[in-house]
This record gives structure tokens, sequence and C-alpha cells, in this order.
């Protein structure tokens, strides 16, 4: 709170406005300035004066009347970034789609505030939510969360991502279902079946070979393998 007096000490007569005041909030880096104009408005006690910075940093509030800063006027404080938004927050790249059963695929997201302030403390929950699995991200810096997942079966899986139980928006051009494909070298059970008939030199014989995965599914992808 504020409380005008004159120079003596005395309540300034006419009465002080809100007018008469100006806030600024400053951010001041090797890198940065920013400016940030506040207000002041009336209270029971005085006058009330408020600055609300946008981006995170050190800021330097100033509280000032005739041009010149009030006593106690100057203040630093430390602009965190505001509570995680799903909206302001990204998932990175698109590797995470497309892969094999048992390879692990990693998503990787960036949570961010209203203000796109990267939330670095690391206490969001940010999940993904894919083929019947919940899986929790880990922080590593910066905002930035790790969601690590290995799919047991092939298929085409639809999946959403998280932060704080609300959904990020899937954008406008990206297809957000998870592609995956039997793994290349997991065969581990191959069955060949020889023509009934005998042999004969110089004819060519035919063989039927099956190949299945330790998980007993069927490899169709022939190419992919050496037998």
């Amino acid at each position: 709170g504020i409380t005008a007096f004159d120079a003596y000490g005395n309540t300034p007569q006419p009465a002080a406005e809100t007018s008469d005041f100006a806030v600024t909030a400053v951010m001041s880096t090797d890198t940065n300035f920013l400016e940030v104009s506040g207000s002041v408005s009336t209270s029971a006690s005085g006058f009330i004066a408020s600055v609300a910075p946008e981006v995170v940093g050190v800021y330097e509030i100033r509280v000032s009347i005739g041009g010149d800063v009030v006593p106690h006027g100057t203040i630093t404080v430390t602009v965190a970034a505001a509570v995680a938004s799903a909206a302001h927050s990204t998932v990175e790249a698109e590797g995470w789609l497309v892969g094999l059963t048992d390879v692990p695929l990693v998503a990787e997201v960036v949570v961010r505030d209203e203000f796109d302030n990267l939330r670095v403390s690391g206490d969001d929950d940010v999940r993904l939510l894919v083929a019947d699995a919940e899986i929790t991200g880990v922080h590593s810096s910066d905002g930035q969360y790790s969601l690590t997942h290995s799919y047991p079966t092939a298929g085409t899986f639809s999946a959403s991502i998280t932060v704080n139980t609300v959904a990020i928006p899937q954008p406008a051009d990206a297809d957000w279902s998870v592609s995956i494909l039997q793994s290349v070298g997991q065969v581990s059970d191959v069955t060949i079946v020889a023509p009934s008939q005998s042999d004969t030199a110089g004819v060519q014989a035919t063989f039927l070979i099956e190949g299945r995965d330790h998980q007993g599914i069927l490899v169709t992808t022939a190419g992919d393998h050496t037998l």
C-alpha cells in the first residue's frame, strides 16, 4: 500500500489522485530489456500499486510520484512462470508416431504457461495415453518431459498427451496415430515345409517358409529378414 504525504509529512491538499503516481517494472539483462507499466488504485488505507509482467525474470519495480521514486518505492522481485497451459505446450517432432514392436519410442513434450514461458519447475503431470497404457513423463530440464513406451504388438493406436489432465491440442496438419510394425530381426521360430514329392535333379523345388516372433506372431515382411 502507498500513503501520500507532502514534504513535511502532511497529507497533501488537495488529496493525491491515482494519476499522480507512476508504476513500472523493469527487467534489464545483458540480452534483454523490458519495461512494463503498472497502475495505482485507491484503497481504504491509501493507494495500491500493481503491475503484472508476463515474461519470467528478475524485475525492479519502481513507484514514483511527480517523477521521483517514493521512499521504499523500489523493490526487486523474481517473476516465475504461471500455471501450465496445455494449449501452449508442444510435442516435439514426430518420431514417436512410427516404430517397431518392443523398440522404445520417445515423445518429447515442452510445457509452457499461457504466456509461452517455459515451466522449468518440473512439477507438472505429463502423460501419454495410448493402447490402454498410461505413461508418465520424466522431466529433464527447461520444461521438457520424455515419454517412453514400447509396444508389444503391431497395429495402429490412437494417442493423446495431457498436461495436468488437460489434452495438448493436436495440430491441424498432424495425425497422432501411432503405427507399429513387427520388429525386424526377431524371428525366433522358423518352420520350413518341403514339397511332398521327391526332388528331381535339375528341377527347382519350392519350399514354404514361415517365420514367427517370440510371441508367435507371423512375420509377413519377408524382405526384412535373411533366412
